[in-house]
């Protein structure tokens, strides 16, 4: 089995090496091993699956917080698709709000021609919605 591992570039498991140090203790030791190894091999098991598990967790974390984010971005791009259709003369972006759930669309509409305050603002109206209510008119 040694070999095999240092052929293949592996190493061999802490529980191996222990229950391996065995055959080379004395013949008086080796009943002591074995009862000590009864109790201490249980302990590493549990150990090792638990810290796996950690890892496991910690990895279905990060791939839920990527999935989360992408579908929040795709709904954002639906609702900024679905704004600038509905409003085609006015700007039309993401405000990012990490804080909250879900980020909002700012829609910057343009100055009525000929009302001096809007001109002089560079816009008529703003409005910032979530992306839920933005909704296909019919």
């Amino acid at each position: 089995m040694e070999v095999f591992h240092a052929r293949f570039g592996g190493s061999i498991s802490l529980e191996q090496q222990l229950q391996d140090l065995g055959r080379y203790m004395p013949w008086w030791l080796k009943p002591l091993w074995k009862l000590a190894l009864s109790w201490l091999l249980p302990w590493l098991r549990r150990a090792k699956i638990r810290r796996t598990m950690a890892a496991v967790d910690a990895q279905a974390k990060v791939i839920g917080d990527q999935w989360a984010k992408q579908d929040r971005q795709v709904a954002m791009d639906a609702a900024v698709a679905l704004a600038k259709e509905q409003n085609p003369n006015a700007h039309v972006e993401v405000v990012r709000m990490p804080e909250h759930p879900t980020d909002a669309v700012y829609i910057e509409h343009p100055p009525t021609p000929g009302h001096r305050a809007e001109e002089l603002l560079g816009f008529s109206s703003i409005e910032i919605k979530a992306p839920w209510a933005i909704k296909p008119q019919g």
